[in-house]
C-alpha cells in the first residue's frame, strides 16, 4: 500500500472537524469509518476506505449490527 494512501493529520482533522485525537475518534466511529491507531493513538485511515464509505459501498447499518456488544461481556 502506498504511504500516501493514508489521510495525513490535516486531513483527518478536516473530514472530522477535530484536532483531539479522541474527538477525531469518536467522530469517525459515529460517520460508520473504520481505522487503527498509531502508537500516538491517532486514527489511521486510507482514502480508499473513505470514499467507500462516502460513496455508500460500505452498509454502515448492517456493520453497526454485526459488532459485538462489548457491554454484555
Amino acid at each position: 500500500m502506498d504511504k500516501n494512501e493514508f489521510l495525513t493529520v490535516d486531513e483527518i482533522i478536516e473530514l472530522t472537524g477535530f484536532k483531539k485525537q479522541s474527538c477525531q475518534c469518536e467522530a469517525l466511529t459515529a460517520n460508520g469509518f473504520s481505522y487503527a491507531k498509531d502508537a500516538e493513538g491517532r486514527p489511521k485511515l486510507t482514502w480508499t476506505h473513505v470514499n467507500a464509505v462516502l460513496n455508500g459501498q460500505i452498509n454502515v447499518v448492517a456493520y453497526e449490527n454485526e459488532r459485538p456488544n462489548f457491554g454484555a461481556i
